[in-house]
């Protein structure tokens, strides 16, 4: 089964650091690629709300008052649940054992900010006639724009330069990408209220192009790209308040014309999604 993406969801705390070793980032509801960018947690470092012995929340650093019994007057006592320090997994717990939440990248790192140029739906999908002509209509834009500002003297990403998506012009505010790759000391900044869309189209995924390997059952999961790869590159992030979505259960298409490797449904209605092609494999073909 050679599947590509499904949905992910990057909050700000959402950096990804990829290690110098080959890494492929995928958004694969089945597989496709060879590692996977976990869904990352809005969250703050640090918070003002901590939880009493009884489950209710009380401002940390507060004192609290007890009687004493001698006398009847109230005396301070130390609160004893100092606040915690590490990432916020909910609303009142912390795992010490994950680092801060890291920042956004300040305004002298941004390196090139794109304008969106499609519009989501009110229901936070992308139509699909948005691809129908052009299957990944951003993809040269941003990959030029991450080649563009290559930084591999970055140290980290207080150093990274950002290569930001924004919204556009009129209510845009939506990607389509097919597979991208991540240069040394880029960050990839999705902002606030913009989905970057995978493209529907598996020959954007093919791992070499022209040659059909991605969208097809094989006994092998190994045919794909990622949405988003890193091959061989240190101090690249991927974080942000927006959204990626990998549009699993959308028909495929492709840029190939009369492509005889897409597959149809059983029933013939339409092309098979990600998600049927999964389906397929696992259930029916056993294969995966």
């Amino acid at each position: 089964m050679n599947q590509n993406p499904a949905l992910l969801k990057l909050a700000r705390a959402g950096a990804a650091w990829l290690a110098a070793a080959s890494i492929a980032l995928t958004l694969s509801a089945c597989g496709g690629s060879d590692a996977s960018l976990p869904p990352a947690t809005t969250s703050a470092a640090t918070s003002d709300v901590v939880n009493n012995d009884d489950g209710n929340p009380a401002a940390s650093g507060a004192s609290d008052t007890s009687a004493d019994p001698a006398s009847g007057a109230s005396t301070p006592s130390a609160d004893p649940t100092p606040t915690p320090t590490g990432f916020q997994v909910g609303t009142t717990t912390y795992d010490p054992a994950l680092p801060p939440e890291p920042t956004l990248p300040l305004p002298p790192q941004i390196c090139a900010t794109l304008p969106a140029a499609l519009t989501a739906q009110a229901n936070g999908l992308l139509p699909d006639s948005a691809d129908s002509t052009n299957t990944a209509p951003d993809s040269a834009r941003i990959q030029a724009a991450i080649d563009a500002c290559k930084n591999p003297s970055s140290s980290g990403l207080s150093t990274n330069k950002a290569v930001r998506l924004v919204p556009g012009p009129n209510g845009a505010n939506a990607f389509v990408a097919g597979a991208l790759n991540l240069q040394s000391g880029v960050t990839l900044w999705i902002d606030k209220g913009v989905t970057l869309f995978a493209s529907r189209d598996p020959r954007q995924y093919d791992k070499t192009r022209g040659v059909t390997s991605c969208g097809i059952i094989t006994a092998s999961d190994n045919g794909c790209l990622a949405l988003i790869n890193a091959s061989k590159i240190a101090n690249a992030a991927v974080m942000g308040d927006g959204v990626i979505d990998g549009r699993g259960g959308s028909p495929l298409v492709s840029s190939k014309p009369n492509d005889p490797d897409l597959m149809m449904r059983p029933d013939g209605s339409s092309t098979m999604s990600w998600w049927d092609i999964g389906w397929m494999a696992n259930k029916v073909q056993n294969l995966a």
